[in-house]
């Protein structure tokens, strides 16, 4: 087992590539995986009404924030 920035990580042999080298594989442990909570939306939010736009644009920006693929798009759109 290998500590690698405090998580452990476990170090198997194979032979997974086509020209039948044995390659490293790294296999994370369960308990370093971060958990990501996620908010219940109000009940009486509706996309389609106009007074909870806001609302919902918060929670867009919210979920942007925290991918990368969002993250990509909003660099995107700051650098037109």
């Amino acid at each position: 087992m290998l500590l690698v920035a405090g998580m452990s990580l476990r170090r198997f042999r194979s032979q997974t590539d086509g020209l039948g080298k044995v390659v490293k594989v790294w296999l994370r442990d369960a308990a370093d995986t971060q958990i990501r909570r996620h908010v219940k939306i109000q009940a009486e939010a509706s996309p389609y009404d106009p007074e909870w736009e806001a609302y919902f644009e918060q929670r867009l920006s919210v979920k942007i924030e925290a991918t990368v693929k969002g993250r990509r798009q909003l660099l995107r759109l700051w650098k037109e």
